[in-house]
């Protein structure tokens, strides 16, 4: 089964290209304020997610690596388009093109994040973490930002 880090790929020129593609949820409390836990590879914040493989769909991608990444069941927030950034990035010297696909999640009833992993921050918080480069990527504050004005 594939997944989609760094896939082969062709663009509309017939190109060799690589190609990631991700999803996980925008995970907001109650409160408005955004979930992220601490990435083990960048020591930094970001959200749970990651790469895909054929064996789900977006969808049940964002759903499942909470669960993996951090030990939470969330739920999708349903009526509401997904955030998907795409850009191009290079990753050990090599271009890349970068598609995020974000759902906006809550936590199901009963699950509480192991705060030793997880925090929750404002906008306003989460703004600070990027200035002060304590976010693994700008993927994290452009999705608050989108979902903030969203609901």
């Amino acid at each position: 089964m594939p997944n989609f880090f760094k896939y082969p790929a062709k663009n509309f020129k017939n190109q060799d290209i690589k190609i990631s593609i991700n999803s996980g949820p925008v995970i907001i409390g109650e409160d408005g304020r955004f979930l992220l836990h601490i990435s083990s590879s960048t020591g930094k914040y970001q959200f749970t997610g990651g790469r895909l493989d054929d064996s789900k769909s977006p969808k049940e991608n964002a759903i499942f690596r909470p669960k993996e990444d951090v030990g939470l069941e969330v739920e999708l927030i349903k009526n509401l388009n997904p955030l998907v950034i795409s850009d191009e990035i290079e990753r050990n010297g090599e271009k890349e093109k970068l598609v995020l696909i974000h759902y906006l999640a809550k936590l199901k009833d009963g699950f509480e994040p192991d705060l030793s992993r997880c925090s929750w921050f404002t906008l306003d918080e989460v703004k600070e973490l990027e200035k002060n480069n304590n976010v693994s990527s700008p993927n994290i504050l452009i999705g608050c930002k989108y979902f903030t004005q969203t609901i």
